[in-house]
């Protein structure tokens, strides 16, 4: 259990416990200690192999683009433009319409990964997911 919590980050020591327990012999089983106590050398493990919290930006290092920017950053060139729009209506220049298909095919991408939730958690890949997920509002 312990090769598999150090092997596999992603996979929290209750899950871990979740899998391979019902793989051990009713015989070993009854000499285990109880889950808590089992969960704490794995989580003990864990923390050896996962990296330190950064504790200034310094250690941070470089943050890519796609998360630099915001819904709320998006949402605001949104507004501005449509005011912008709106501000040329009057003035009878033609309002150019700003192309939605990126947006259309962004949310069915995101709306077809949501659908796949339960296939995903039940093939144990979580993080499959989450990347998925985040790849999509990265773009």
């Amino acid at each position: 259990m312990q090769r598999i919590a150090t092997e596999h980050l992603e996979i929290h020591p209750a899950q871990v416990l979740r899998t391979e327990l019902p793989r051990v012999e009713s015989g070993i089983l009854s000499q285990l200690p109880d889950r808590e106590n089992l969960k704490k050398p794995l989580r003990r493990v864990r923390g050896r192999e996962l990296p330190t919290e950064p504790i200034n930006l310094e250690d941070l290092g470089e943050i890519p683009n796609c998360y630099k920017i915001t819904l709320s950053g998006e949402f605001q060139k949104e507004q501005a433009d449509t005011e912008a729009s709106i501000a040329q209506l009057p003035l009878g220049q033609s309002v150019k319409t700003k192309p939605e298909q990126n947006w259309v095919r962004m949310n069915e991408r995101i709306r077809n990964t949501v659908l796949h939730y339960n296939q995903y958690k039940e093939n144990n890949r979580t993080l499959d997911y989450l990347f998925r997920i985040g790849y999509n509002f990265c773009l």
